[in-house]
């Protein structure tokens, strides 16, 4: 648990490898958590790893109904030229 907080505080203050370190340290143990996914998501989309970072907010998709997810997602798409899936997410 501490470094699944240790993740979020890490990415909060922009510290991104700490952040895709702690995050993929927990993935390991916990690989559904839909928050650790959303950051990683996060961390991969603001890299420009787009497809990478699908893999992670699909994840996060499947059970967080929140705004940024899709909005991430849907970026994710518009950049890989997948017109259809952005326009769905």
């Amino acid at each position: 648990k501490a470094i699944k907080n240790r993740a979020i505080v890490n990415s909060e203050l922009g510290n991104v490898e700490n952040a895709l370190s702690d995050s993929n340290q927990y993935l390991k143990r916990f690989p559904s958590d839909v928050y650790i996914n959303l950051i990683v998501g996060r961390i991969y989309f603001n890299k420009k790893e787009y497809k990478k970072s699908l893999q992670y907010l699909n994840i996060s998709k499947s059970r967080l109904k929140e705004k940024e997810v899709y909005l991430y997602s849907g970026m994710c798409h518009y950049f890989l030229v997948q017109d259809e899936q952005a326009i769905e997410d």
